[in-house]
């Protein structure tokens, strides 16, 4: 629905730094990120324990488990 709204693609990294827990929450980011971010969506996780799968779009590859 994002994607739609804006009519593009949208892209995003892990909010952690590399190497570190990532966040979980918006205090997290903000703590751990140290003002290195520019806006901070407030809203729901998704309860997930670990981070998502990243496919390739035209093959279906797993990049990241």
């Amino acid at each position: 629905a994002l994607c739609e709204a804006a009519a593009m693609p949208l892209v995003s990294t892990s909010a952690n730094l590399s190497q570190h827990p990532p966040a979980r929450n918006a205090l997290e980011v903000r703590l751990c990120c140290n003002n290195q971010v520019d806006c901070i969506v407030h809203g729901a996780t998704g309860g997930l324990a670990r981070p998502t799968q990243i496919r390739d779009a035209m093959s279906g590859s797993l990049l990241r488990p």
